[in-house]
């Protein structure tokens, strides 16, 4: 177990939250000096995400090889759950309380489209739960993955793949089919397959390195064509770094990093209730200090979801998927 890699995910998620957190005091007119000089940098959070996301899938599949069907109902069951539900809890939001969300319910087709993650290809929107866009892209590089998976086989696996893997994704992105932001996923796999090579020291001044290029951009708006560039490499030094050091063993860290998909889904919900909160309010409380408490707050409705909803709620979904295997092993013996 990388913990590391689940402490990278813990600071990618509370980057995201600190971007909206800020987004939304300017919404409702929360003065935050201090949120808001970070800008849109809390954007860099998802760069980071999407450089993990390509080093596990490739991590795991060097270790514990799996068939393309095997490995996207894996990822299946990982994220679709809680993102269906959270979906359908906005929705039914939108729909029962349009007063105060001040915003229309989509349309079903729009609905249909976020469930399948194709919003995006379909109606060129974000889905209904915005946050899921990164998820598209997610589920667009499992795709190609499992692909990859699929046409790597006679070509002895795993020294196929990621030449494979790469040419896709950057053919996707030469013809212009997807934004230069799908090769972070790239880098995560590169550094799964070079990392053994890289030394203990050469691993923290990745490490520091990456994190000093990452913050040397805060303030500053990144457009998603320049994110690769100015977001995505340096999240993939700091992480190349990240799972070359020695590993963490903080409990709280690592709690966090395996809430961090609740948090990343949850986190809009919480945001923009307090924030609504916070007109109501007869004590004068300094935005920048609200702004902190709503942080806390969001941080511990993430694990609170993770730890009571999200968690059961993948095992009860995995102990299906497991029952229809079973089901269809002895349907084919018979």
């Amino acid at each position: 177990m990388l913990n590391n890699l689940q402490g990278a995910r813990a600071l990618a998620a509370i980057s995201v939250v600190l971007l909206h957190v800020g987004a939304s005091a300017r919404d409702h007119s929360v003065n935050t000096p201090l949120f808001s000089s970070l800008g849109n940098w809390g954007n860099s959070g998802v760069d980071l995400f999407f450089v993990i996301s390509g080093f596990i899938m490739v991590y795991v599949q060097d270790r514990s090889p799996r068939s393309p069907g095997r490995f996207l109902v894996d990822r299946a069951v990982r994220i679709v759950p809680l993102y269906s539900v959270m979906t359908l809890a906005l929705f039914g939001l939108l729909i029962v309380a349009q007063s105060v969300v001040r915003s229309p319910a989509p349309e079903m087709g729009h609905l249909t489209a976020s469930f399948l993650f194709l919003s995006k290809a379909i109606y060129g929107l974000d889905p209904v739960l915005y946050v899921g866009w990164t998820l598209e892209y997610e589920a667009l590089f499992y795709l190609i993955f499992a692909l990859s998976i699929v046409l790597s086989k006679p070509c002895s696996g795993g020294q196929k793949l990621l030449l494979i893997l790469s040419s896709a994704l950057i053919l996707l992105v030469l013809t212009g089919l997807a934004p230069p932001i799908v090769l972070e996923f790239l880098y995560g796999a590169a550094i799964a397959r070079v990392r053994h090579l890289i030394g203990l020291r050469t691993g923290w001044l990745f490490m520091v390195g990456g994190g000093v290029l990452l913050a040397l951009t805060i303030g500053h708006d990144i457009a998603i064509e320049a994110r690769w560039i100015f977001w995505g490499l340096p999240a993939a030094i700091f992480l190349m770094g990240c799972t070359i050091v020695p590993q963490i063993s903080n409990g709280l860290v690592t709690r966090l990093g395996d809430a961090s998909f609740s948090l990343y889904l949850t986190h809009v919900f919480v945001i923009s209730a307090l924030m609504k909160v916070y007109s109501l309010i007869p004590v004068v409380i300094e935005g920048d200090v609200w702004a902190a408490v709503v942080c806390g707050v969001a941080i511990l409705v993430g694990i609170l979801v993770h730890r009571y909803f999200e968690q059961p709620l993948t095992q009860l979904v995995r102990r299906g998927v497991t029952w229809i295997d079973s089901l269809n092993r002895r349907t084919a013996v018979v």
